[in-house]
């Protein structure tokens, strides 16, 4: 691809090569594009299948199991040879239901004001732990459907959801209150309505007809 500046000179070429270099799964492990200035612009994307077997942790072991594969567990963006910013998930088996469903617990982000040469880049080797990263937001509490119904941002106060509709929309939020304080708040309120309303679904019908 080939981009000019506002006269139409100065002509820049970009090109983008894309990379599945693990034929566990391949998908997408790395997109690397470089400009004709010379800068090299790299993603380089890691999934449960991508951590040694004799080293990922029992829950990167869980999602495969299940044939859960696709999760993207660290992202790292690399420039001409350098790690300048790279998030990752930490995932957790929750026991809402009988499955134990898998979902976030928490999420990071390198923070560095200096690039870290990628070669020195502590990638988790279990893709549980992430020892290079900062931890900045906690997933506390799920529904049955896996919906997030309680987090928080790191040392920040707490966010909580109320879902309705057959558990497929967040109806009310509250910040800075616990879901099950949150959660009561809303059936008493409920309860002060007129009308015949057994709960929070109950109404939510009743509006949408």
């Amino acid at each position: 691809m080939t981009i000019y500046d506002q006269n139409g000179n100065n002509p820049l070429t970009t090109a983008t090569n894309y990379y599945y270099d693990n034929p566990s799964h391949l998908m997408l492990t790395r997109k690397v594009t470089e400009d004709s200035e010379g800068k090299v612009i790299e993603t380089k994307l890691k999934y449960p299948l991508d951590y040694d077997t004799l080293t990922r942790g029992t829950v990167m072991d869980t999602l495969i199991s299940r044939y859960i594969i696709d999760p993207v567990i660290e992202q790292i963006n690399i420039v001409n040879g350098k790690v300048v910013s790279a998030q990752a998930v930490e995932y957790k088996q929750d026991t809402v239901d009988a499955d134990n469903i898998i979902v976030p617990k928490s999420r990071y982000a390198l923070e560095t004001s200096v690039p870290v040469d990628a070669g020195g880049f502590a990638e988790s080797t279990d893709g549980e732990t992430f020892s290079a990263y900062k931890k900045k937001a906690n997933f506390q509490k799920y529904g049955k459907k896996g919906n997030v119904l309680e987090l928080s941002k790191e040392n920040d106060f707490t966010i909580s959801y109320i879902w309705s509709v057959n558990d497929t929309y967040p109806v009310i939020k509250g910040e800075n209150v616990e879901y099950n304080t949150l959660e009561s708040a809303v059936k008493s309120a409920v309860g002060y309505l007129s009308g015949n309303y057994q709960d929070l679904d109950d109404l939510m019908n009743a509006l949408i007809g």
